[in-house]
């Protein structure tokens, strides 16, 4: 008897369009009486800082630079200490400043500190916008302010220059960078890449460069937006840890030529890392969110500054048609402070009209009838309209939540109309576009299971079985079968999923009866549609534990960071999106993910970064990595970069088995003794008396590296100048570190 046909709905073709989010330099710039754009700032205010600048390199007198300790405000300093010299100021005449933790160039403490260095010139650049007494209370001082932070009032007496009204508004490094170029033929090839670097730290590095912004496609030619971008992050670093080391990153981009020098600087390096690990363990808070639903607010106790960094990651996450404003609290930075850091979520980034965060904050603040505003003082919503803060008092802090009623249910909607209740648990706390990521179809699971498929299919349009439980039981279903048997027209029953099956040849397995075509011809019962279809949660652990293994172990390397070098022909055939489902997963794949793979770089010349590359993983990760596996091709430098590569494999805790194997020019390097006669370019470039403490450094290191990694299992060392000296480090692991 054949079934009867049944309409099946089949999914729309059409996809969901993107939401358009105009770009930053889209934003309509103003123009004068005759239709010029006015940008970056006012015309004679510019050449009034031009002048300035003239008169400090030509006076010979002491110039004091106090920038922002953030990318774009230290960027714009340099540029400015650049300019100077390039104009003829003596080096030594130059002094910097930088502000302590907590603090603005407004307070007492940081004005005797500058006034201290008895300046004749100051120059204050990326911050300082706010109404105040002089900079430094001296006579014949002269001030100077670069910066773009919204604000029409000023420390009494300053020259300057402001870019916050005259949109798209440059950041501090850009404006510096017009002010300068012009006074020098050499400041725009000098500075340039500074330009990006600042300006990339604070808009972001997806940033267009379309006009009214320099065109910047010779920067970009030199200097790849990679390295740009990775010297920004390193360069935040420092300011984001409790020991607020602002100094390493401006004598690291004062020395620097390339964005490339900022990159092997050990102690950034080491902050990244840092602020890395303090990240990942504190952006997991849940929100809380205002009555109306346009503010969703964090709470954190760090004495790092990831604030700003948590609440950028939440703004692009979230999503709802009532959200504007994503706030993260840090009670841990200060004593007896809280730092809040906002930011415009991405989903009301094209509202009409625009949100503002500071006009939203400040109305909440309105909203108290005592003096709440005052107490806050002037460290309250400052900054930019798209990304603002403040540092105030933790009573006044509350009483500000109190006001946009944290935590408090909206209202009830108004009789009749329907309120729409999204259900979350631990199966569908993810967006459901998330599911659209798994590399698998609908359409074969049907096909490799065609009892069910039909009848998860019918569920489906019914709206009987949301899409995520229908994904894993089509997928618990697609798994098991391939794992008993790939010949047999297997069924599994529905019940007792979860319990270890007392009879059948696949004991452990987690299912109670797996059955073949003989089933029909005993009498037994197909299982009827109304049961329960099995989950893949509730699995034994060690059964999901295998699918996971199926799903996310290659049996070869995996590329750490895919670049040009990767082969055309490289495939992971990992199912990651499987990460995606729900939170249980996500925590019981990790450690498959990390420990059941080898980690390797793309080619033989890329593992010279291999050091960053373990440093773009979340902490938590690395110390899951069990193997590693490497090719180099710079064995004549090993002495040179090896330490950076051996400290990080020293953090990777959990490592049992690292296998290096060290060319030069595509070739494995000479084993040979240094001093023998074969030529420079078989033994790496060991020439001279340097060859014999070139090697004395490799061993060192190597030695320390095999010591340190005390879970090491499995060690190997092939290619090294030094036979010998590898295979006694090979013995000893292999030995079990006896002798």
């Amino acid at each position: 008897m054949k079934r009867k046909a049944v309409d099946i709905i089949e999914p729309s073709d059409s996809k969901r369009q993107r939401e358009h989010v105009p770009d930053y330099c889209d934003a309509r710039s103003r123009q004068d009486d005759q239709g010029v754009i006015t940008w970056p700032a006012p015309p004679g205010a510019i050449e009034s800082a031009q002048v300035f600048l003239k008169e400090c390199a030509s006076s010979q007198q002491n110039i004091l630079i106090v920038p922002d300790k953030d990318a774009d405000g230290l960027d714009a300093g340099v540029i400015i200490h650049r300019t100077l010299t390039a104009l003829g100021a003596a080096a030594s005449s130059i002094d910097v400043h930088l502000v302590g933790k907590g603090n603005s160039i407004h307070d007492e403490e940081e004005r005797e500190a500058m006034k201290k260095k008895s300046p004749k010139y100051v120059i204050v650049v990326d911050q300082g916008s706010r109404a105040g007494p002089e900079v430094i209370d001296s006579p014949g001082v002269k001030s100077l302010i670069i910066d773009h932070h919204l604000s029409d009032e000023f420390p009494k007496h300053a020259l300057v220059v402001s870019a916050c009204h005259y949109p798209p508004v440059a950041t501090s490094s850009l404006l510096a960078y017009e002010i300068c170029k012009d006074l020098h033929p050499d400041i725009a090839s000098l500075t340039g890449y500074m330009c990006a670097m600042g300006t990339h730290g604070d808009l972001g590095n997806t940033l267009k460069w379309a006009p009214p912004f320099p065109d910047m496609k010779e920067v970009f030619k030199i200097h790849t937006k990679k390295s740009i971008n990775d010297a920004v992050s390193l360069l935040n670093a420092p300011r984001r840890t409790a020991k607020f080391d602002v100094v390493s990153a401006w004598e690291a981009l004062l020395a620097a030529s390339s964005p490339k020098d900022i990159l092997t600087n050990r102690r950034l390096l080491s902050a990244r890392a840092d602020i890395n690990e303090e990240v990942e363990r504190q952006t997991h808070a849940a929100p809380k969110f205002s009555k109306d639903g346009k503010i969703a607010v964090f709470r954190i106790n760090s004495a790092a500054q990831v604030h700003p960094v948590i609440a950028t990651r939440w703004a692009g996450h979230l999503k709802s048609s009532k959200l504007e404003i994503v706030l993260v609290a840090n009670s841990g930075y200060l004593p007896g402070k809280v730092n809040f850091s906002c930011r415009i979520a991405r989903c009301a980034r094209n509202r009409d009209p625009p949100v503002n965060i500071i006009s939203s904050l400040k109305a909440v603040a309105d909203l108290d009838t005592t003096d709440l505003v005052a107490r806050m003082g002037e460290n309250f919503a400052r900054g930019h309209k798209e990304a603002s803060g403040g540092i105030i008092g933790n009573k006044e802090f509350e009483d500000l939540m109190a006001l946009m009623k944290v935590g408090e249910k909206s209202d009830a909607p108004p009789e009749g109309e329907k309120k729409t209740v999204r259900k979350t648990n631990s199966t569908n706390y993810l967006p459901l576009r998330a599911l659209d990521k798994v590399s698998m179809h609908r359409k074969s699971f049907c096909q490799c299971w065609p009892r069910t498929g039909y009848e998860h299919r019918k569920e489906l349009q019914t709206k009987t079985l949301s899409p995520y439980k229908w994904f894993l039981n089509a997928y618990a279903h697609f798994l098991i079968a391939s794992f008993v048997d790939d010949n047999a027209d297997l069924r599994i029953r529905h019940t007792n999923l979860s319990k270890t099956p007392k009879v059948g040849r696949h004991k452990g397995c987690g299912i109670r009866d797996v059955t073949a075509r003989g089933d029909r011809a005993r009498g037994r019962s197909e299982p009827s549609a109304t049961e329960a279809p099995p989950h893949l949660l509730s699995l034994l652990s060690s059964t999901l534990n295998l699918i996971l293994a199926y799903l996310l172990a290659s049996p070869t390397p995996l590329v750490l960071h895919r670049d040009a070098s990767t082969p055309a022909n490289y495939r992971t055939n990992l199912t990651t999106s499987i990460l995606l489902v729900n939170r249980r997963l996500h925590h019981t794949s990790l450690p498959i993910l990390y420990g059941a793979n080898t980690f390797t770089a793309s080619s033989a010349a890329t593992s010279y970064d291999f050091d960053a590359h373990l440093l773009a993983i979340p902490g938590r990760c690395r110390a899951m990595i069990k193997s590693v596996e490497l090719t180099i091709d710079w064995g004549h430098r090993l002495w040179a970069k090896m330490p950076l590569v051996a400290a990080r494999l020293l953090e990777l805790k959990g490592l049992k088995s690292l296998k290096l194997h060290i060319s030069v020019d595509g070739e494995v390097e000479n084993t040979e003794t240094v001093g023998s006669g074969v030529t420079g370019r078989e033994r790496g470039v060991r020439q001279g008396l340097a060859a014999e403490a070139m090697l004395k450094a490799e061993k060192k290191v190597l030695r320390e590296l095999v010591e340190g990694l005390r879970g090491l299992r499995v060690f190997e060392l092939n290619g090294f100048v030094d036979g010998d000296f590898a295979r006694e480090l090979e013995e000893w692991i292999r030995g079990g570190r006896k002798g």
